[in-house]
């Protein structure tokens, strides 16, 4: 995930799909730097992008700038512009109903819509961000890997010895232009190691 001092923002996520693991394939962290040193607005640059897909494993992109935001799925290969509203993403594709994805849906909106202050709303994403707990089997999705491996990526923290969260980060931009960029690393038990933060004035060109 990025952004620029002028308004850009990318995120990209990966499709779970044991399946399509081609070493041979371009790092799909390019796609989150190509947009941000673009100048093309955000549905052109995914159109672009849809005719090289094929070069990356499956991926989730979203793209926006100060006027638009839009997303596209390798594995659907359609490009989406989204209205105002409330998404959310996790592995695969925009607001799949995982019981992580819909539980994110839900805490989001309501830390947007609680009167409170900024910090205290900045906590309360990030609870949720912090949230180990797994989901039930019988709503755990069926991705291709093992019924202990769904358990295991069930949660929005996801703690093991070896596989993990490795930072949670929350973006804000206020209509006024005022950008918060906060990432908290985690360490191996799940805890929060650091903090980086930034904070500036989005100027669009």
């Amino acid at each position: 995930m990025g952004v620029t001092r002028n308004g850009r923002f990318a995120a990209v996520t990966n499709f779970r799909d044991p399946g399509d693991k081609r070493s041979t394939a371009r790092s799909r962290g390019e796609l989150v730097t190509a947009f941000l040193n673009s100048e093309t607005t955000p549905e052109k640059f995914l159109s672009a992008t849809k005719q090289q897909s094929h070069e990356y494993n499956g991926f989730n992109l979203i793209v926006g700038d100060t006027s638009s935001l839009a997303y596209f799925s390798s594995v659907r290969g359609d490009v989406n512009s989204l209205a105002p509203g409330v998404y959310a993403l996790s592995n695969h594709t925009l607001n799949e109903p995982w019981p992580k994805v819909k539980a994110a849906k839900s805490a989001l909106e309501a830390a947007l819509q609680a009167e409170m202050p900024e910090k205290a709303r900045q906590m309360a994403i990030l609870n949720f961000l912090s949230d180990t707990t797994n989901a039930a089997d019988g709503a755990l999705p069926d991705t291709g890997v093992s019924i202990e491996w769904e358990r295991v990526l069930s949660p929005a923290l996801i703690v093991t010895p070896k596989y993990g969260t490795r930072a949670s980060t929350i973006l804000s931009l206020t209509n006024a232009g005022d950008l918060a960029f906060a990432e908290h690393t985690r360490a191996v038990n799940g805890s929060v190691s650091s903090v980086t933060e930034f904070h500036f004035k989005v100027h669009p060109d």
